[in-house]
């Protein structure tokens, strides 16, 4: 399992490799009120080594 993975600064819940050298899935963390990602940045972490990326996007949840 990676030793950290976060979205936008913030960390994933129940990280887990999906497939090897391929796939990560998480649970992405919470959004700040009236706020959306774009291009936001991805950070895994694994044995001290990260590697980012900045091509998450998301659009804020709504409630009706």
């Amino acid at each position: 399992m990676p030793d950290l993975l976060t979205i936008g600064g913030n960390a994933c819940t129940g990280v887990s490799i999906a497939e090897p050298h391929k796939k990560v899935s998480c649970q992405t963390p919470p959004i700040s009120s009236g706020s959306e990602g774009s291009n936001v940045e991805v950070v895994l972490t694994l044995a001290g080594q990260a590697a980012s990326a900045n091509v998450f996007q998301y659009a804020v949840p709504k409630i009706t």
